[in-house]
């Protein structure tokens, strides 16, 4: 009796329950609609808070047009284009926008998202380090067609222990040397003995083929490397900048870097850019003139081959509508303080006798490792100083927020930054942990 009636009262409740259920859901409804209008007012709020909004506001007719289709363009890639799962037994063919560069790179290339990207005017391009522009294949190229270019290694090249460890650097010699001698992939190879280039690349595993492919490996990290998250960032920086020391002798004979510079100036045409601002600088000289083997000591003769080649260039069809070069004077952030303050002395001088050349200053290479900007004050301050005295123009463009880290000395580099009124921040990271430099010195004042 007792079990009927607690059936009973469970029956009741469900039918009570069951009669408070009421329609369907319906996307015409009052409270759906309002939902929406709320919606769309506050995506509208938050577009007029982003960095871009002004800039939009002011689109023309045709810039808004052309937004539209490069929109759509992008949308239907990424549907029809990257959105490609990988069969079950090959995780590794997963495709997907977003996914690593050096990974995509090949697929970048076949998308008509990069085929307007290419025929667009860039106008600037603002931030570059000489050796890390290198068009290593047709440098190489260069070299292997001059006259008395010759190579050494640190060790045999006859392993692939061998092959990633050694360091090789590039020359010109005015003397023959024999070609009988030991080449680098020789076993028997007496390590830092110079040896014809084109013998070395003759006699290499795979030729000059494989020649290049080894310098390539040398003057580049390859995208294997650049996957490898355990390797940890201290490690991906050590094989980074090991890419700069045969980078920097690949360009030191007169004839290669004139070479360099057009095919240089020439790539940077072909890909809409009309101006650019590269981080060199140097403290020692470091051109070989035609025809000789030693470095000229001589500081002005590298910014005189470079303009010279620039007014050449800009003489040329193809360079009619390049504006210029002008060139952000850099010291390794590592270097200690008598180092850089000497450099900075030769970067004064050097913006006196080439007053339209130097553009402004930074302090380069990795951030965690180097000399935080705060530690370097009394040089940068000093440096501030002397300009003044001169009166000359040297703003600073400093390297600053590199890190994901937060509250670390890389990150607080940007607060250094702004109250040193570094014109642009390079890479800045981090900066959006700080909203206060955002809003108060970043936007206000134009940094």
């Amino acid at each position: 009796m007792r079990l009927l009636s607690i059936l009973g009262v469970a029956t009741l409740s469900l039918s009570a329950s069951a009669a408070l259920v009421e329609g369907e859901p319906d996307v015409n409804s009052t409270l759906v609609q309002q939902h929406l209008r709320d919606r769309q007012k506050l995506i509208t709020l938050e577009k007029t808070h982003r960095q871009d909004h002004l800039f939009r506001q002011n689109l023309s007719p045709t810039a808004r047009e052309a937004d539209k289709i490069v929109e759509a363009i992008r949308q239907y890639e990424i549907d029809n284009y990257w959105r490609i799962p990988a069969p079950p037994q090959d995780a590794e063919e997963e495709q997907f926008a977003g996914e690593m560069f050096p990974r995509a790179r090949d697929r970048i290339a076949n998308t008509t998202l990069w085929q307007v990207v290419r025929r667009m005017p860039k106008g600037s391009l603002l931030h570059a380090h000489l050796s890390a522009m290198l068009p290593y294949e047709k440098v190489v190229r260069t070299i292997l067609d001059t006259e008395g270019m010759v190579i050494s290694a640190s060790q045999p090249i006859d392993s692939e222990e061998a092959r990633f460890n050694a360091s090789i650097t590039f020359a010109h010699v005015n003397t023959t040397l024999p070609t009988n001698e030991t080449s680098i992939s020789d076993s028997h190879y007496v390590p830092d003995t110079q040896v014809p280039i084109k013998q070395a690349a003759d006699s290499f595993p795979g030729g000059v083929e494989g020649f290049l492919d080894f310098i390539k490996e040398k003057t580049t990290v390859p995208p294997e490397e650049s996957q490898r998250h355990e390797l940890g960032v201290d490690e991906v920086w050590r094989r980074f900048q090991a890419c700069f020391g045969p980078a920097d002798t690949l360009i030191q004979y007169e004839p290669v870097v004139r070479v360099f510079y057009k095919q240089l100036f020439t790539d940077l045409v072909n890909d809409g850019i009309n101006w650019v601002e590269i981080r060199s600088g140097g403290s020692s000289g470091k051109l070989v003139h035609d025809g000789d083997e030693d470095i000229d000591p001589d500081l002005d003769v590298w910014w005189d081959v470079l303009l010279d080649e620039v007014n050449k260039f800009k003489a040329t069809e193809k360079g009619q509508n390049f504006w210029g070069v002008r060139v952000i004077w850099s010291d390794a952030r590592g270097k200690d303080r008598a180092k850089i303050t000497r450099s900075m002395k030769i970067a004064l001088e050097r913006k006196q006798k080439f007053p339209e050349l130097f553009s402004g200053y930074d302090l380069v290479a990795q951030e965690d490792l180097g000399r935080p900007l705060s530690d370097l004050a009394p040089e940068l301050v000093w440096f501030r100083e002397q300009t003044e005295k001169l009166n000359l123009t040297i703003p600073y463009f400093f390297h600053a927020g590199e890190t994901l880290g937060d509250g670390n000395s890389t990150d607080n580099n940007l607060f250094d930054a702004v109250l040193f009124n570094s014109r642009r921040i390079g890479h800045g990271f981090s900066l959006y942990k700080h909203p206060n430099l955002i809003h108060w010195k970043v936007s206000l004042s134009g940094i």
